[in-house]
């Protein structure tokens, strides 16, 4: 087991756009067309622009996972070590104004179980720890009970750092990010991960940027979740006690998990511990807000957005429909679910005699070709179906 540190170095009925050369069809003939008026020999987009970018050691984080505020971003620093000179060599996320959540390894050895001491430990803010916007000193330890040596898994590896004063005294602008204790499902669901690591698994030498990065949750138990970077991206070593964020329907962005441990290539599966299995550890230390539960959901399931929630039994579920193409609603029974917007039609589009038709948006547009002279087909993989 490699932990994450080195301590040396329904249908809807969807509007369709017309795009054509000439005026817009009688409506007896295209009912609910809008009509947009577009220039001959032009070309579409709608594929590149319904592409998901890839997240990959950015220094900034992605809005439609986790729409951060300047203030929160701050939340996330680094912890800092006497014995390397007060060098960062682990992440950290800060819950309330004078508390601090981490990975138990990372401030406890993992062959002795020796806690560091609070003396020998900081927390440090700031996008860049090569100009920090500010460091507070620990007053207390604390390394869940239930953390073992050596580590066989996840389960139990958090610790937490009682600050000597709050945050907000070295750092006025920051904001705390709450740890998750829904019994939510993250599988299949994008987390954003950050942290102050290393930006390859040689590691040579640390990092001293705040980057992020996207990833898909590949499986979830009740005690950690595994990321996946399929071999592009991901985190690695000096991540170890940072972040997995995500946003809870209702509660807004929570901590999910802590990195805890993973591949050492640092680009495959990594383990985090799972939040909401340790919130009676970091209720002791933190006045935790309630939880929402499968009582508070509509048994139909609720849409924020364009994210379905619902319930099977007492485990709530989160699905982000927008990522396959497809819009939270309610179908003609009443239930909520992942509803597609385009009546059928695809990105890659078709053609329907002399017209170019192809969903984009969530919506169904067509370009009438032979107004232009032209006549549809398959144009190129990046533009789909069009006017040639």
């Amino acid at each position: 087991m490699e932990s994450m540190i080195r301590r040396l170095v329904l249908v809807f009925a969807a509007p369709i756009l017309f795009l054509g050369c000439g005026e817009a069809e009688d409506s007896a003939a295209a009912p609910n067309y809008a009509v947009v008026t577009g220039a001959c020999g032009d070309t579409r987009s709608a594929l590149q622009s319904q592409t998901s970018a890839v997240v990959n050691g950015s220094t900034s984080w992605s809005s439609s996972v986790v729409n951060l505020s300047a203030g929160q971003a701050l939340a996330v620093g680094a912890i800092l070590y006497r014995d390397l000179g007060w060098e960062h060599n682990c992440t950290a996320t800060l819950i309330a104004e004078d508390v601090v959540l981490t990975a138990a390894h990372c401030v406890a050895d993992e062959v002795t179980r020796v806690i560091e001491s609070a003396a020998d430990v900081r927390f440090a803010m700031g996008a860049d720890m090569g100009s920090k916007d500010g460091v507070v000193n620990v007053s207390q330890v604390v390394v869940h009970t239930g953390f073992v040596v050596p580590m066989t898994g996840a389960a139990h590896d958090v610790a937490l750092l009682i600050l000597s004063e709050p945050a907000t005294n070295e750092v006025p602008s920051v904001v705390p990010i709450e740890p998750n204790c829904n019994a939510v499902s993250l599988a299949g669901q994008d987390v954003q991960n950050v942290g102050y690591g290393c930006t390859d698994g040689d590691c040579y030498d640390y990092n001293d940027e705040r980057l992020w990065v996207v990833q898909d949750v590949a499986s979830a138990t009740s005690s950690d979740f595994v990321v996946d970077g399929h071999g592009v991206s991901g985190v690695c070593f000096g991540d170890s006690g940072g972040p997995a964020l995500w946003t809870v329907p209702e509660m807004g962005i929570r901590v999910m998990g802590v990195l805890s441990w993973g591949d050492p290539d640092c680009t495959h599966q990594d383990h985090f511990t799972a939040t909401n299995n340790e919130c009676d550890f970091i209720d002791d230390y933190v006045d935790l807000t309630p939880v929402v539960s499968c009582v508070d959901i509509d048994p139909l399931g609720e849409c924020s957005g364009n994210l379905l929630t619902y319930c099977l039994g007492d485990t709530m579920y989160n699905v982000d429909c927008a990522a396959n193409d497809r819009v939270c609603g309610t179908d003609s029974t009443g239930q909520k679910g992942c509803l597609d917007s385009c009546m059928g039609e695809t990105s890659d589009g078709r053609c329907d005699g002399q017209n170019a038709v192809w969903c984009e948006g969530g919506q169904v547009r067509t370009r009438r070709c032979a107004e232009c002279g032209q006549s549809c087909g398959w144009s190129d993989s990046h533009s789909g179906f069009y006017c040639l």
